[in-house]
């Protein structure tokens, strides 16, 4: 039997990156600035 993932694929991710490659000078943070564990609670 197949089990399956029962999530969705993270497709804002794919986007980001894809806008990131045909438009690198509008992307102004990177993932490790957004999800670091700074303690801000995210």
């Amino acid at each position: 039997m197949v089990k399956l993932k029962m999530q969705s694929p993270n497709l804002v991710d794919a986007n980001i990156d894809k806008i990131a490659a045909l438009f690198p000078n509008c992307i102004t943070e990177d993932r490790d600035e957004r999800w670091s564990s700074s303690g801000s609670g995210f």
